[in-house]
């Protein structure tokens, strides 16, 4: 991603946190009672590719870090707009995307094993 598309999608996040405090102090939506504490909060919108690539590709990595204990788990929740002004909240590391990415983790793991063992045995044939 070029540094104007970066700026473009840290603009893009700030909006939409800032509408979403205004929604939610005005009375519109309520969802702020569905982010627990500490949760890191990301946006997506059915009508921004962009930004929801962006988003979930932070989300995804934030989750990645956690469970390979990088970082300190926190709750990640994505506030997503799903129709005009229809919003809803979906937890980014719940359990089932924990166990998926547990999976492929220990799967790279284990190919990574394997390809050297490969390679010492090329090495001993030799």
């Amino acid at each position: 991603m070029t540094e104007n598309n970066e700026t473009g999608v840290v603009n893009k996040r700030m909006d939409r946190l800032n509408q979403f405090l205004l929604n939610e102090l005005n009375g519109i939506t309520n969802l702020a009672s569905q982010i627990p504490d500490k949760a890191r909060i990301y946006h997506g919108a059915y009508n921004d590719p962009e930004l929801m690539k962006a988003d979930t590709k932070m989300a995804t990595h934030a989750l990645i870090t956690m469970l390979l204990g990088l970082e300190t788990e926190v709750p990640l929740r994505m506030i997503y707009e799903y129709a005009p002004a229809k919003f809803t909240v979906i937890d980014m590391a719940s359990e089932e995307r924990k166990r998926q990415v547990r999976k492929l983790l220990i799967s790279c793991h284990e190919q990574s094993i394997q390809t050297v063992q490969t390679e010492m045995s090329q090495l001993v044939a030799v």
